[in-house]
């Protein structure tokens, strides 16, 4: 899958360090996997959520973050919209 972009996930990683290892194993996963529908996201990544129409969410290092992406199956393409805490989750509308 192409994750868009890979430069926002970077600097999420530089501003949230304690995040940067589990946000490099989640983008190598998801760079060298096919996915065709959420069921096959679910079967990598267990704790992952869908919000429609098209949002895909991942609990990121134990659930302390969330990453929020849109997901497009034609395209095999993840567009990263928000990395928040968990606290700030709470708030986040679609």
């Amino acid at each position: 899958m192409n994750v868009i972009t890979s430069a926002t996930l970077r600097r999420v990683q530089l501003d949230y360090p304690d995040a940067a290892d589990a946000l490099e194993d989640w983008h190598t996963i998801v760079r060298r996997t096919t996915f065709g529908n959420f069921a096959e996201i679910r079967d990598t990544f267990a704790t992952v959520s869908w919000v429609g129409p098209d949002y895909v969410i991942f609990n990121i290092r134990g659930g302390h973050y969330r990453l929020i992406t849109r997901v497009n199956f034609l395209y095999q393409s993840f567009f990263l919209k928000h990395f928040l805490t968990h606290a700030d989750y709470d708030h986040w509308r679609p």
